[in-house]
């Protein structure tokens, strides 16, 4: 299992771009929950920066909706 820790809000580890994850990604922009900061035109090489909209309490109760543990992969929050 790869390990996607954080330190300063950066993903220390590349995450192997795919269908799925360009799927999600476009979902969360079109629904305004992520937003471009960078390298808007880069998704697909992964140059991208993208900066979450939301807060932790909206992020930790949808987590909860759907039956997902959001905390465990937070570093910063812990």
């Amino acid at each position: 299992m790869e390990d996607y820790s954080s330190q300063n809000g950066q993903v220390e580890d590349k995450v192997g771009i795919s269908c799925n994850l360009l799927a999600q990604i476009s979902t969360l922009v079109e629904l305004k929950l992520l937003t471009f900061v960078s390298g808007e035109n880069n998704v697909m090489d992964g140059s991208a920066k993208l900066q979450c909209t939301v807060g932790l309490d909206f992020i930790v109760y949808i987590g909860k909706v759907v039956g997902f543990n959001v905390r465990q992969y937070l570093n910063d929050f812990m």
